[in-house]
């Protein structure tokens, strides 16, 4: 956050930066790609989009037509390499563009001529983008369902103001309700929602004024940097707006949730604006206490949502496949849980959902039986939900992963 492709330090210091990083580090989103092997490389995406933005700052910069021209292909074609591992995560460029557009002194002028030249350059990374979709589709696969364009547009705009945006304004809670409501029953399950936005709606309008305050300027000055502020949150979710599907995983909401911490961030700096008699050893002791909070709650979090569960969930078929004469079996039936059949206390997207709810089944039992009787590997397996009429044929192995919902 101090530098930016090489610019000059923007006055925000060297330990409250380092803060807002870690809490970045420990949202969400980041501990889903650190507890999931498939999402490992998702912030990968991030630090692509971060050499996108610089290359996308010297194409800015030059006065020059060719250097201008040479610096923004580059950054579209470095946004087509962090689209092509995450689509969600290459969007962390506007995280990257925030912190450089949105100093206090900045002209508003030169806002929004660097809004509107990077936008240029991610339509163009997004339109790269979508073009190799559509020929890897054409070349090897059919379609993705998902992957079509959206149709219903103000559907999808309720939408992201109904989950994805207070998902991201709850910042590290995954859900506040939980805390102190129980969940599982349809009205329950409705209220936690209502509680959920309202704590998020308050929390925006809580950085809002805090940025009104943080802006230098007039006062229309001021409204058209809040405007451009809030604009940016689209943007930074712009992948899962035009797709088709809705669903506000976690490990879609990096770049989103990040932007709304570095609001958080310059929203404090703006109400500490306001108490000059605020000592910043007091600021940098809070901040710093915020950040020590989330790396310990995140760490808590993978362990309870992911670790242990997943160690109990693969515990059972390998206590029955260790137990069975398996030469003599001639395959293996398996019983997929239902997704609420879970071994953890929250049930949330990611959190607390089980590998085998629908997606690894099938490789779980070829792992453990690679581990257990390697000779058997070869013993095909029947994967099948646990809503599906069960027949197991004869002479065959059935392991039922359903259990009742512990919590």
């Amino acid at each position: 956050m101090e530098r930016i492709s090489g610019a000059r330090t923007y006055g925000l210091g060297g330990y409250p930066p380092v803060c807002v990083s870690v809490i970045i580090a420990t949202l969400p989103s980041s501990q889903v790609y650190a507890a999931w092997a498939t999402t490992a490389f998702f912030p990968y995406s991030a630090l692509i989009s971060g050499a996108a933005f610089i290359l996308a700052e010297r194409g800015f910069k030059s006065l020059r037509y060719f250097p201008k021209i040479a610096f923004g292909a580059g950054a579209s074609f470095a946004l087509l390499a962090a689209l092509s591992i995450y689509q969600s995560t290459a969007m962390f460029f506007w995280v990257f563009a925030a912190v450089t557009v949105l100093r206090p002194d900045t002209e508003l002028r030169d806002v929004l001529r660097r809004i509107c030249w990077y936008g240029l350059l991610v339509m163009a990374g997004l339109s790269l983008g979508f073009v190799v979709y559509a020929l890897a589709s054409y070349l090897y696969i059919d379609e993705l369902a998902r992957g079509g364009l959206v149709q219903d547009i103000p559907r999808k705009i309720v939408w992201f103001f109904r989950d994805p945006l207070p998902n991201a304004m709850n910042f590290f809670s995954l859900s506040p309700a939980h805390w102190f409501l129980p969940a599982g029953v349809p009205f329950v399950d409705r209220l936690h929602r209502a509680v959920n936005i309202a704590v998020a709606g308050s929390m925006f309008l809580f950085v809002l004024v805090g940025l009104g305050l943080y802006f230098q300027g007039s006062f229309k000055e001021r409204l058209w940097k809040l405007g451009t502020t809030v604009s940016l949150l689209p943007l930074s979710y712009v992948p899962q707006l035009v797709a088709v599907h809705r669903s506000a995983v976690y490990r879609g909401l990096l770049s989103l949730a990040s932007l709304l911490v570095v609001y958080m961030f310059l929203a404090f700096r703006g109400y500490a604006q306001r108490r000059p008699r605020l000592s910043p050893i007091g600021m940098n002791v809070g901040i710093g206490s915020i950040a020590l909070a989330c790396a310990l709650l995140a760490t808590s979090n993978v362990r309870t949502y992911f670790v242990a569960p997943q160690v109990r969930e693969l515990e059972a078929p390998r206590t029955q496949l260790a137990s069975e004469n398996l030469a003599n079996e001639r395959s293996i039936y398996l019983i997929r849980p239902n997704w609420r059949d879970t071994l953890a206390p929250l049930v949330r997207y990611e959190f607390g959902s089980r590998s085998s709810a629908p997606w690894a089944a099938r490789s779980m039992v070829f792992l453990l039986l690679r581990e257990i009787a390697p000779e058997q590997v070869h013993l095909p397996v029947t994967v099948v939900s646990a809503d599906d009429p069960l027949e197991p044929p004869p002479d065959s192995l059935v392991i039922d992963m359903r259990t009742g919902r512990l919590f």
